[in-house]
């Protein structure tokens, strides 16, 4: 009788034994190399959606800052009734436009190139300044679009601005640097021979036809594995300036 209940105690023993330390270790191994892949995954995905994130920004910024500067830029020398009126009467002498009839300037400061455009506004409400505003009819507006930080704060990222009339409005951030050439008629023949810095056109500066802009951004995803080594990306643009282009150029100067 007693060999009975020992032989069922045993057998119960074997029953309620479970699992060996081995058996957890490697059950335990198995499941932390899954989670493991399953976070890597998740880890890849998260940095993939945020690449495409500041890349769509980045291409935002661009179009932006592309747009508005090239809108302004190709008025310059804009007046209305330009078949009766000459430029030289309605685009008078006045700093930094030191000739009748000068309609861009240009030139370099701490952090980069820079330049000014003018032209009048009309009385369709049409024509608008670098923040979309109607011109007032008949009034002459310069603006002027140049890089600086975006406020005092030492880690403030250099900016594109607009400024107007003395007050400057930002357009887009993280801009490294503009580089401006300016397309002049040096030769006179009615048509662009030369691409000049703002320090070669002391004598060109009634003869722009087209400028030349190139836009550097801050590269977002620099330093990243399997990327461009290039900490900036850089977009350029040809803008013509429409007062001085087109067959008609020469008779309505």
């Amino acid at each position: 009788m007693n060999d009975a209940r020992l032989l069922n105690s045993h057998r119960r023993r074997a029953l309620q034994r479970g699992y060996s330390l081995i058996e957890v270790s490697v059950a335990m191994a198995v499941a932390l190399f899954l989670l493991g892949g399953m976070f890597t995954v998740l880890q890849s995905t998260r940095q993939n959606s945020g690449n495409q994130n500041v890349l769509a920004q980045l291409q935002d910024q661009q179009r932006i800052a592309m747009t508005i500067m090239t809108d302004v830029i190709q008025q310059a020398g804009y007046f209305p009734n330009a078949q009766t009126d000459k430029a030289a009467d309605k685009l008078l002498p006045l700093a930094p436009f030191a000739t009748a009839g000068q309609s861009v300037f240009g030139g370099t400061d701490a952090y980069g190139d820079f330049v000014t455009v003018r032209y009048i506004g009309d009385s369709s409400g049409d024509v608008l300044d670098c923040r979309g505003s109607p011109i007032v009819n008949g009034t002459v507006t310069a603006m002027k679009f140049h890089v600086q930080p975006l406020n005092a704060s030492p880690n403030a990222p250099l900016t594109l601005w607009c400024s107007m009339n003395g007050n400057d409005a930002p357009l887009v951030t993280n801009v490294s640097s503009l580089t401006i050439r300016y397309g002049a008629d040096t030769s006179v023949s009615g048509s662009v021979n030369a691409y000049l810095p703002a320090n070669q056109m002391a004598a060109y500066w009634t003869s722009v036809e087209s400028v030349k802009l190139k836009v550097s951004f801050t590269n977002p995803l620099f330093g990243q594995p399997g990327q461009t080594n290039n900490p900036t990306i850089s977009f350029n643009r040809v803008v013509g300036i429409m007062a001085n282009s087109g067959v008609n150029a020469l008779v309505y100067k």
